[in-house]
């Protein structure tokens, strides 16, 4: 879960969740834990316009190429990067692939 992660995360660390799943990020959104959200625009999934539309500003859109520029470069220094398709036993999250 998010708070799962959160739990794990060292201080002053910024989880930044990307997910095509409109649902999963609103609830996110909804449940106000200080995580920036994005869309994966690339995914079709949804009309990123209309994402942009019903968020209120909560989600922000992230392009492919912005995605692959951040995961060379990252978010900020000392941010975790985490692999949330690589999970433990207990379906939580694996330990933070290192910082970026």
């Amino acid at each position: 879960s998010i708070r799962g992660i959160l739990s794990r995360m060292p201080p002053n660390s910024k989880l930044h969740y990307v997910d095509s799943d409109v649902e999963a990020l609103k609830a996110v959104a909804d449940a106000g834990l200080g995580v920036d959200l994005y869309y994966a625009a690339w995914s079709g999934e949804s009309d990123p316009r209309q994402v942009l539309a019903e968020s209120g500003g909560k989600i922000a859109l992230l392009q492919l190429d912005e995605f692959a520029g951040t995961m060379q470069w990252g978010f900020g220094l000392g941010d975790q990067l985490w692999d949330t398709y690589l999970v433990s036993n207990d379906g939580a999250p694996m330990e933070p692939k290192g910082k970026i």
